[in-house]
């Protein structure tokens, strides 16, 4: 046991020594406000505080019962027991403060009755007049709450933190009114604008509780206009009460004190009052659960608490896992699935769509349930529960932006796809045309959905309006400075659909790139060239020459028709009857193609007297492979048809000295060795040219086999015939002659160089 001389030394010790600091910190603060001051003011502030100090010390401790306004706060408090309907908040900082706490301190005694009452409750559950008695206790709670201006606090946590902060302020005042070492006067609203009279800003009236932090705030503008709890009371409460907190639990036996209050709302699972079944448990399992392990919350929360993260953080993973396979698995079969597949896969891309919107869709209300579980069942409090909130918050977020995007994209696919059933058109060229127009405008809606979800994420998490407005202004200076492009792209896309030079599906040639269109989005447009997929900007598109070689004015129906044009030159010097011929078969070849129609041929030349042949017709294909295997066959027949022409043409060249009456026959018998294949028609045989060593008879025909080696057998045994005949008739066919001419010797240079 300490002397209570060596406690008053202690204290008188104590006393001094904070003097002592007091007046340092007064002067250093006055230097540093003024360098002009030449410290004339210490004696004075010595002599301001110290006795005030010494005063508070040493007079005695007034209690609440000797209050000024004890009477006034029985009165509250009796008014609250038999109507327990009205407001906490009132016209003046007195009744707002006293109603708070004589409500709140009804409150505390209640929960108090009600744990002792649980044991003699039967059931594990609350009887009729339990419920009825903790839902008069809700309804004052959340009467008191009123009175408190929780502003500062972050949206999603206001609540909350907010009902802590109620319980805070209670414990707060059982210390002040219990504790105070002067008579607490609180003026009325008439005194309350006088202390206000001096302030710049005068359109807030506020009065400060004295000797505490704890301020009420109102409307000065406003006549009657009801005080609360300054957001900067609300906000501190908590840094409040850790500074008393030890001493306002040995408060028991004070009138209005609850000095339990904060300890069972903290450590025991619920809003106000435990479940049931948890008041019933034994007392030595109070005392296990019941630890305080880390920031005020116990074994039980923390262990239930990481317990709910781990079970949620599975079922999400598994979900996502889920939802990324979906991703894989349809990438890689059209990355590796032939060409038919991929079109037929369209149409069941809005049920994939579909199965990803259910897949996102459990992890919303998943993430409510978990935060409800933690915040109202187990009762997380102070900066815990800030940071489970905020996580579950910025996850719900998360998902709700992913739903927003699925949701809008099937939504769309679902649309396109609807409507073509309506009109009874099947055609995966056809889809992907009316997804093209209507993917871009839901995934607009989805980006400005995800983008008010991300704004009020952001407020509700605490930050200012105006930052969150700020930074909403971010994209457009992001449009100023660098996004130019994308804008040129975005307007450019829109004259595209708007026009509609292309459509997906079709075929085409944007500048140097030649494939199908496979999608026209509102940035880009995507070929798929034979090499690789090609995607060309907007405004470099709309710049560019586009070649549409699909036909939509003469063909019907829902298969997409593509145009397809085939230039071969032509090295070889050819007649104008070749010519006509092989116009003739080539012609011929492609209106008997099946693949094609509407086919046509021209001819060009070119500057160099090159000629160039030219075909085009529309097909129905709608991938290269289609494509390239129908361009191979025809460029092939087109070699074989001019080959038929070049070997269609005989030349039989005689010498001078052949006798007249051979020479009109051989015209004639030629014809007949021609014409001895019944797929040959007769043409022309003419003696065209008396060249410098023979007569040259030039026979023309035009052969009609069904196939190409069917053709060159004919011409073999035409050959051999030919060779026959010639032999028969002893005909000469001479060689042509070459005369050298040398100089004489003596006509060269010696140095042997022969002149010009």
């Amino acid at each position: 046991m300490v002397p209570a001389s060596f406690r008053r030394f202690l204290s008188f010790c104590a006393v001094a020594l904070l003097t002592t600091c007091l007046t340092i910190s007064l002067t250093a603060a006055s230097s540093l406000a003024s360098e002009d001051n030449d410290g004339s003011g210490e004696e004075n502030v010595i002599e301001q505080v110290a006795p005030i100090i010494e005063i508070e010390q040493l007079q005695p401790i007034v209690r609440i019962d000797q209050q000024p306004f004890f009477d006034e706060l029985k009165q509250f408090a009796r008014f609250w027991d038999d109507s327990p309907i009205g407001h906490v908040e009132d016209i003046s900082p007195k009744s707002t403060l006293l109603n708070f706490y004589a409500v709140m301190a009804k409150v505390g005694a209640e929960i108090e009755a009600i744990r002792e009452d649980a044991k003699k409750d039967p059931g594990f559950g609350w009887s009729p007049g339990m419920k009825e008695r903790i839902d008069d206790v809700d309804t004052l709670f959340g009467l008191a709450i009123k009175a408190l201006n929780g502003s500062d606090f972050p949206e999603s946590v206001r609540n909350d933190l907010v009902d802590e902060a109620a319980i805070e302020l209670k414990l707060v005042l059982d210390y002040v009114f219990s504790n105070s070492r002067r008579k607490i006067e609180i003026p009325n609203l008439k005194g309350i604008r006088a202390l206000n009279s001096d302030l710049v800003k005068k359109d807030v009236l506020t009065w400060r509780l004295p000797g505490t932090a704890i301020v009420l705030a109102s409307n000065a503008e406003q006549e009657g206009n009801d005080w609360y709890f300054s957001p900067s009371t609300v906000s501190g409460a908590a840094k409040m009460f850790r500074e008393i907190e030890s001493v306002a639990e040995k408060l028991q036996g004070v009138p209005f004190a609850t000095p339990d209050f904060y300890r069972n709302f903290i450590r025991t699972p619920g809003h106000l009052i435990p479940p049931k079944w948890y008041l019933t448990l034994p007392l030595w399992v109070h005392e296990i659960i019941e630890v305080e392990v880390f920031a005020g919350q116990t074994a039980f929360q923390l262990l239930s608490t990481t317990l709910v993260f781990v079970a949620y953080l599975i079922i999400v993973y598994l979900l996502v896992s889920r939802l990324v396979s979906s991703h894989v698995h349809y990438e890689r079969v059209r990355a590796i699935g032939s060409a038919q597949d991929r079109l037929d896969g369209i149409w069941q891309e809005d049920e994939i769509a579909w199965q990803r919107v259910f897949l996102v869709l459990p992890i919303l209300p998943l993430t409510l349930l978990c935060q409800v579980f933690v915040d109202d069942y187990l009762n997380f409090t102070g900066a815990p529960l800030v940071f489970t909130t905020y996580f579950f918050y910025v996850a719900g977020c998360f998902a709700a932006c992913l739903f927003a995007f699925y949701f809008f994209e099937s939504v769309g696919k679902s649309g396109a796809e609807t409507l073509l059933r309506l009109r009874g058109i099947d055609s995966p060229q056809k889809l992907q045309r009316w997804g093209s127009r209507v993917q871009p405008i839901c995934r607009a809606l989805s980006g400005v959905a995800a983008l008010f979800l991300v704004y009020r994420m952001l407020i509700q998490l605490g930050l200012p309006g105006s930052l969150v407005l700020a930074l909403s202004s971010v994209p457009g200076l992001a449009i100023a400075l660098g996004a130019s492009k994308l804008l040129s792209n975005l307007f450019a896309g829109f004259s595209i659909q708007t026009d509609r030079p292309l459509r997906v599906g079709e075929f085409c040639r944007i500048g140097e790139n030649l494939g199908f269109v496979t999608k026209i989005g509102l940035r880009s447009i995507e070929i798929q060239t034979h090499c690789s997929t090609v995607a060309i900007p907007n405004s470099i598109a709309d710049d560019s020459i586009i070649m549409n070689y699909s036909d939509r004015q003469r063909l019907t129906g829902n298969s997409q028709h593509q145009g397809m044009e085939l230039r071969m030159p032509i090295s070889f010097s050819l007649t104008s009857a070749q010519v006509n011929q092989l116009l003739f078969f080539v012609n011929r070849y492609l209106e008997s193609l099946e693949e094609l129609s509407h086919t046509s041929l021209n001819v060009e030349q070119t500057k160099g007297g090159e000629m160039t042949l030219i075909g085009f017709g529309y097909g129905e294909f709608s991938t290269w492979d289609q494509y390239l295997e129908l361009r191979k066959k025809i460029f092939v027949r087109f070699r074989q048809l001019i080959a038929t022409v070049l070997m269609s043409r005989i030349i039989l060249r005689v010498a001078y000295q052949t006798p007249e009456s051979l020479r009109k026959r051989i015209p004639e018998d030629l014809k007949k060795i021609v014409l001895r294949d019944e797929q040959i028609t007769f043409g022309s045989c003419e003696l065209l040219k008396i060249s410098d060593y023979s007569y040259d008879f030039i026979f023309d025909f035009r052969a009609f086999h069904p196939t190409y080696g069917i053709f060159l057998k004919a011409v073999d045994r035409i050959n051999n015939d030919l060779l026959a005949y010639v032999e028969k008739e002893n005909i000469v066919m001479p060689f042509p002659t070459s005369i050298f001419i040398q100089k004489p010797a003596e006509l060269s240079d010696p140095r042997g160089v022969n002149p010009v």
